[in-house]
């Protein structure tokens, strides 16, 4: 009766979904927050969501979401030149809690061993200086790990939840001036020694349902998270009883992550439902990505009031019943410079001084300037395919000066373990390579200081591509990072592998970090968030398999190109086999049926074997979270799918300037005359920076463009860059 009672639930949270919004907003898949994000907290206040947790190594960082499915970065509450940072494993902050009382904002962390606060009227700040926080009598040592519990009381009291060593659990209570009253609440009996039966007892947070308190510990890294209730905050053991472990068993066949733990404190929403943020290692061999951030839903026995976690999955679930408000999945985004600040997406090793890096120093590019080291700009790196795109000015001279793409684990610092695609210098001349641990594939650079340098990631596998104008890209060579992947000695120094710009022993300068490119092939194995289908592995190849009539999946972050990054989408190709049927692929921008239908792609039969279809695009720019919505026969596979490509069939981009006799364009007063041309040919109009005016199409062999302002254009025609020519208008 239980059971059906539950079932019912479900379908009628399920049903009063489909009516509220998109489908794409109605499940969602594990992780919700893509790469490291240990040691999670959660605190919500007037509908919204924020989320903090360990960095180890890197600058600390605030999420925030409004349907506790997408996140986003809004603050580095500790600033990257803060002087206590320490590069090595390690040095960064342990534990992060970020909380509202007293009328202000607070993130409480520890770093060196000491707990610190620091404050801020707004969650996206500005954070003020960090403050040491003064440990009272009874509590001596703060440990780390530690969160804020805020009472429901009449004052809204806060409290510190502490933790240090094997045997110290307190809760300490909080002033106004967020240090300690001196009130302390020792609950180290819960992890006597010398057994520790709860091991460590690490992460204490704690929550409030029907007036009684719910305190939860972790075990360790290895998993496992106990519960223990009481009717008031009482210090004595008999006022509490022990909820044995509250998290649900792991089905291996159903999840990547098996050893959640370490949870957030579990959080009602308005329908009565209860959620919590939790981590956990990938699987298969890609731990070395780190504890990636999960979402679970939290049930409570209805007989005794014992909590559940429901265990984290990587297929659809249901979402907690909550409004999007528009913010885009949680993987790294494009980043174009354009702005004077760097996005708090992005983090440091270590302290980084504003003489390391700039945005200022050269407009609408990022600047870093490592001196005599290695620096680089960083965010977390948590899928399994993707391509990493930069545009860098670096004039390399010596051996040893380095600048490009990076992949790097937590052990820099201590251990050179990083997967690269660089511009550099070597045996005499510029170079550019690909390179993992000893392994370096080097080819001559014939391009000049500015090249654009393409990392494509397939599973374990890392190409390396370099190109002068972003069209035509030629391959350096291909690296297998399965070491970095898996993980290394000392849980990679406790961080998840980084992906993001580097420069070693010079400064260089990078135009655009593109993270998803819409114009390399998209593995479809490896969806963002999905519904339905599945991830194979064939004989050859992993393909995205059990497709059925509306199921879908999603690619965030894809970037189809901007006024910069000059991209025109006019075809989707997609490479997929039906052994029956065949179906229908549609292409959606942001969510499906309330989003932008950009394509619709007819799937036929292809006898089982991987064959191209193709589509027209609708016009689309910018960067979206790309959804991939399956449609045929109910009841039946429709097909399996390989890759989803964007195609560029006139591409404009313009890298060099430079005059060229085999085209035929003159200026006659304010006019530029092209001739010799075909019917049908475009004929592109740049100014000298490359940005695009304006295009034409031929419908003769002569064609005027007219009325122009005094300047230098770059004429070009189908986009060839062999084809192209400097013309001065000079007026009449």
């Amino acid at each position: 009766m239980k059971t059906q009672f539950l079932v019912g639930l479900l379908f009628l949270f399920v049903f009063s979904h489909s009516f509220a919004q998109s489908p794409s907003f109605q499940t969602f898949s594990n992780a919700v927050i893509c790469g490291d994000h240990p040691d999670p907290t959660i605190f919500q206040k007037n509908g919204h969501f924020y989320t903090s947790g360990s960095s180890f190594n890197t600058s600390p960082q605030i999420f925030h979401s409004t349907d506790l499915v997408r996140w986003e970065a809004i603050a580095r509450p500790v600033p990257e030149n803060w002087s206590l940072w320490r590069a090595y494993s390690g040095g960064g902050a342990w534990g992060g809690c970020i909380t509202y009382f007293y009328n202000s904002w607070w993130d409480y962390f520890c770093c060196g061993s000491r707990m610190y606060y620091t404050k801020a009227n707004n969650p996206a700040g500005p954070w003020s200086t960090p403050v040491l926080v003064t440990p009272p009598a009874l509590a001596t040592d703060l440990g780390y790990d530690n969160s804020i519990f805020v009472d429901d009381d009449a004052a809204g009291t806060p409290y510190m939840l502490i933790k240090a060593g094997k045997q110290v659990n307190k809760i300490v209570k909080i002033g106004t001036n967020g240090q300690p009253t001196g009130e302390v609440i020792d609950l180290s009996w819960m992890n006597p020694s010398p057994t520790f039966p709860y091991s460590w007892a690490e992460g204490p947070v704690m929550c409030k349902k029907d007036g009684n308190y719910f305190y939860f510990i972790a075990r360790d890294v290895g998993g496992g998270e106990a519960a223990f209730g009481a009717q008031s905050l009482s210090p004595n053991s008999t006022d509490w009883y022990a909820l044995g472990d509250c998290n649900s068993s792991v089905d291996a066949t159903k999840s990547y992550f098996r050893t959640p733990n370490h949870n957030s404190h579990p959080v009602k929403i308005a329908d009565g439902t209860w959620w919590a943020l939790t981590q956990s290692y990938h699987n298969d061999n890609w731990g070395g990505q780190g504890r990636q951030g999960l979402l679970v839903q939290v049930l409570w026995d209805a007989v005794n009031g014992t909590p559940k976690l429901n265990a984290p999955v990587y297929f659809a679930m249901p979402a907690p019943k909550l409004k999007s408000s528009g913010i885009p999945w949680m993987s790294p985004k494009s980043d174009y410079f354009k702005t004077s600040v760097l996005h708090p997406e992005w983090q440091f090793f270590g302290t980084t001084n504003s003489t390391q890096y700039s945005l200022t120093a050269r407009p609408g590019w990022l600047r870093i300037n490592p001196a005599d080291t290695t620096k680089e700009v960083v965010k977390n790196d948590g899928e399994h395919s993707y391509t990493l795109i930069t545009k860098v000015d670096f004039n390399a001279t010596a051996v040893g000066q380095e600048a490009g793409l990076r992949i790097v684990n937590g052990l820099d610092g201590t251990a050179l373990v990083d997967a690269t695609v660089y511009s550099s210098y070597n045996a005499g001349k510029k170079v550019v390579g690909v390179g993992f641990l000893t392994t370096r594939i080097e080819i001559a650079n014939t391009i000049g200081n500015v090249v654009w340098l393409k990392m494509a990631r397939v599973e374990h596998q890392i190409t390396g591509y370099v190109s002068a104008d972003n069209v035509n890209w030629t391959t350096i060579g291909t690296v297998d990072v399965s070491s970095l992947d898996k993980g290394s000695s000392n849980y990679n120094g406790w961080i998840g592998n980084k992906q993001g710009l580097y420069a070693r022993r010079k400064s260089a300068d990078f135009d655009m970090y593109i993270y998803r490119d819409a114009f390399t092939p998209i593995r479809a194995s490896n969806p963002t968030n999905l519904n339905g289908v599945f991830k194979i592995q064939t004989s050859t190849q992993y393909v995205l398999n059990e497709i059925h009539n509306n199921d879908w999946a999603m690619y965030s972050a894809v970037d189809f190109g901007n006024d910069e990054n000059k991209k025109t989408a006019t075809k989707l190709a997609i490479k997929a086999n039906a052994s029956i049927n065949g179906g229908v692929v549609e292409a959606w921008l942001d969510s499906i049926d309330t989003g932008k239908l950009i394509s619709t792609c007819n799937i036929s039969n292809s006898a089982g074997v991987l064959q191209l279809s193709n589509a027209s695009v609708s016009a689309v720019s910018g960067v979206h979270d790309v959804y991939f919505r399956f449609k045929g026969t109910a009841g039946s596979t429709l097909f399996q799918v390989e890759s989803f490509t964007f195609i560029d069939e006139n591409p404009t981009d313009v890298p060099v300037v430079k005059s060229n006799n085999e085209l035929s364009a003159f200026v006659k007063g304010n006019s530029i005359i092209v001739e010799d041309l075909s019917f049908g040919e475009i004929v592109s109009l740049y100014d000298v920076s490359g940005r695009l005016i304006n295009t034409h199409r031929a419908v003769n062999e002569i064609l005027t463009i007219s009325d122009l302002s005094p300047c230098a254009y770059i004429v070009k025609v189908n986009g060839k860059s062999k084809q192209s020519k400097l013309v001065l208008v000079s007026g009449n």
